[in-house]
């Protein structure tokens, strides 16, 4: 039978090591975790950008045509601005119900992977 101070010497070897790559590897996971996010986020902020250069020239070209049809440039203007208003409290009301929850899955789905 071998002495136990060995023995003991061994576990706290291994002990150490163990709890170095443990430290490691969850440093790994959040620099991984961290990276993604700021990636996704990135992302998400540049598809924004020019989903609003989209919208804008949309509204004016919508502007300027029903303005042409209706032969009054004013009008045109008004009734595109009454369609984004219109658009602006249907998502000001389904915010809080369906937006949020669906960006807060997403995000912690996200994080998960």
């Amino acid at each position: 039978m071998e002495p136990l101070q060995p023995i003991a010497e061994k576990l706290t070897g291994h002990l150490g090591e163990l709890i170095d790559t443990s430290y490691r590897l969850s440093m790994a996971t959040a620099a991984e975790k961290a990276s993604n996010a700021a990636s996704t986020g990135l992302s998400m902020s540049i598809g924004a950008t020019l989903g609003l250069f989209v919208l804008f020239f949309a509204g004016a070209g919508l502007a300027i045509w029903i303005g042409e049809v209706m032969n009054n440039m004013k009008a045109g203007f008004f009734i595109t601005a009454g369609i984004f208003a219109f658009f602006f409290i249907i998502f000001m009301a389904i915010r809080k119900s369906v937006l949020l929850p669906g960006i807060r899955n997403a995000l912690v789905k996200k994080m998960y992977e």
